[in-house]
């Protein structure tokens, strides 16, 4: 048989199980579409169907068991095309496709909520990245000092172990507690002891500390 393509979906699906002697309850028991979707294309209420693309293959059953050849399928799915509305039409995607939107919304919404918490610790923690370094000498204390020995343990303490503290061009390693302590070896005379801590994307500060070493 061939479909005439003057009618409409449901007229033309009508007519071919009528020429078959085919009904909603048989058709489901052949494809094992859902009867109340066999209704629904009989009925023309296509807003109850699925997506097209399971309408398709709904269609390719029904044209198996009628025996429609590949011309009469593709002139009975024409018919069926023109006749989607345009919310339930060939844009509407499978159940997995919109599973699979709803994963990259997921993603998405996990990406924002890391972002936003690297943001709060980032905010909180914005001093010890930019700010201004704090640096107290516990050893010597007092400047222009007068020593007799000609080693002296420099020591004292910075706000944050991650900053950079260098001891006259040498860098000392700050502990967990921000305590630092160095031996130093004095040269006879005035000697000039250069503190200089840096803040990672902060600013440096520079405290001198005159020491003179008069041996005995």
């Amino acid at each position: 048989m061939s479909v005439n393509l003057q009618k409409n979906f449901n007229e033309a699906i009508k007519e071919i199980f009528d020429l078959r002697g085919l009904n909603a309850k048989k058709i489901a028991e052949l494809t094992d579409i859902p009867e109340s979707h066999i209704l629904a294309l009989l009925d023309n209420d296509l807003k109850k169907l699925p997506a097209f693309p399971y309408v398709r293959g709904y269609i390719l059953k029904i044209a198996e068991i009628s025996n429609l050849n590949a011309k009469d399928f593709e002139d009975l799915l024409e018919l069926y095309k023109k006749e989607i509305p345009e919310d339930i039409g060939e844009s509407d995607k499978l159940p997995f496709n919109r599973f699979a939107r709803q994963l990259t919304n997921k993603r998405k919404i996990i990406f924002q909520i890391v972002l936003v918490l690297i943001l709060v610790y980032l905010s909180l923690r914005i001093d010890y990245l930019i700010g201004v370094p704090e640096l107290k000498i516990s050893n010597p204390q007092e400047n222009n000092l007068i020593v007799k020995k000609p080693t002296i343990k420099l020591s004292g303490t910075a706000n944050n172990f991650f900053d950079k503290l260098i001891i006259n061009n040498e860098e000392i390693p700050i502990d967990k507690n921000g305590f630092f302590e160095k031996d130093f070896n004095l040269q006879p005379g005035e000697n000039t002891i250069e503190f200089k801590i840096k803040r990672f994307l902060g600013k440096e500060i520079k405290i001198e500390k005159k020491i003179t070493y008069q041996p005995e």
